[in-house]
């Protein structure tokens, strides 16, 4: 019996038993944990001390550029992004800096802000896909419409409205990063 991919994971808690299903030989069921279900035995027991996680620890080795005029936003990103265990990160506060490092330190993702003091980061996303492929998330204030279909229209990868949920960035990137670099895994 396999589990599907959706409930491969370490739970943090058990909640109450939310589905049931029945087999020939031992009635299993699912417990609903923070929208995803694991698989519970009915002797209450978990069937498996671990389930098995993929090992995604060679995206946290992944180059992240940071791209954002305000300090104060790029510690907070910084720190939480270190929390979820990515450690090689950079950060600009210029389009002018922002490219020089896409150039020379050729990161394998990118955050960037739509206002910057020397430009936009609309047009250093076009700027960045005449030398590279490598995958972005906008994290930007600006969160009409527009700003979205034209940010995703250029190839982000994602669109985050300021603010955000701080647990809500590592989940965003992690998605992109499997899809970008399943083949490295």
């Amino acid at each position: 019996f396999l589990l599907p991919p959706a409930i491969q994971y370490n739970p943090p808690s058990l909640q109450q038993p939310s589905l049931c299903l029945t087999f020939t030989l031992q009635m299993l069921w699912f417990l609903s944990v923070p929208g995803l279900p694991v698989l519970y035995c009915d002797h209450g027991k978990h069937m498996y001390d671990e389930v098995k996680q993929m090992n995604l620890d060679y995206l946290k080795h992944k180059k992240l550029l940071l791209v954002d005029d305000e300090p104060g936003l790029l510690d907070m990103v910084t720190d939480i992004l270190k929390e979820d265990g990515y450690q090689n990160l950079k950060t600009a506060g210029t389009v002018k800096e922002a490219l020089k490092l896409c150039q020379d330190w050729k990161p394998d993702f990118a955050i960037l802000d739509v206002m910057l003091p020397d430009g936009d980061g609309f047009s250093l996303l076009q700027a960045i896909r005449t030398f590279s492929d490598l995958p972005v998330l906008f994290l930007t204030a600006r969160g009409e419409d527009e700003d979205k279909f034209k940010g995703l229209g250029l190839g982000a990868d994602d669109y985050l409205v300021k603010p955000f949920l701080p647990r809500e960035l590592p989940l965003r990137i992690g998605p992109i990063l499997r899809r970008c670099y399943k083949e490295e895994s």
